[in-house]
């Protein structure tokens, strides 16, 4: 029964909507660390996690060099799934993107669901979907945009920046001026 229940919550987890389509997710994984961005672009990694009744959220944005542009940590007392979590990451996101005034920009999560339904957001007509595709309308304000999927250690500034709500209890927006223990993880994840 275990088993069942784990490989029912893959298939959710990883579902491809157009099965003629390549794959998000590559047939052999291999975790690369994070990847400086195109030239011209900059690269936003977004991650939630949803934890006894709390969401976190932590969104990273780049430049070509790895330098932090903004990032930011929020922390919200609510029920809520995890692909639901990590749509509202994406929209916190796409508003950063706007105040920083980009034209071209790369979208990267850890969630292969989320990743796919932005992706197929045309084809896909559940509610989720729906919300999916309304929240994407803000891409019309972007020159260019391209959405990645990336393995969790390639997303590792992202992934910590969602702990440190839980730790801290608030919501905290920074460019540079950000704490020892952030600029440990920026940097090696630059360098790797």
């Amino acid at each position: 029964m275990v088993v069942w229940e784990k490989a029912q919550t893959l298939g959710k987890d990883f579902r491809i909507f157009e099965l003629n389509d390549p794959s998000v997710i590559p047939p052999t994984l291999k975790c690369k660390g994070w990847k400086k961005p195109l030239k011209h672009f900059i690269k936003i990694n977004v991650d939630a996690v949803v934890l006894n009744g709390c969401v976190d959220y932590g969104v990273v944005a780049r430049d070509v060099d790895g330098f932090v542009l903004t990032s930011s940590y929020s922390f919200a007392m609510k029920a809520l799934d995890a692909v639901w979590a990590k749509l509202e990451a994406l929209t916190m996101s796409l508003n950063l993107a706007s105040k920083l005034k980009v034209s071209k920009l790369i979208m990267e999560s850890d969630n292969a669901n989320l990743i796919n339904m932005v992706k197929n957001r045309d084809k896909d007509v559940t509610i989720l979907g729906r919300c999916v595709k309304k929240e994407c309308m803000a891409l019309r304000n972007f020159e260019s945009v391209h959405f990645n999927w990336i393995d969790q250690r390639s997303n590792e500034a992202a992934d910590l920046l969602c702990k440190l709500p839980i730790k801290n209890r608030c919501n905290f927006y920074f460019n540079l001026d950000y704490a020892l223990e952030i600029h440990n993880v920026m940097i090696c994840d630059v360098i790797k």
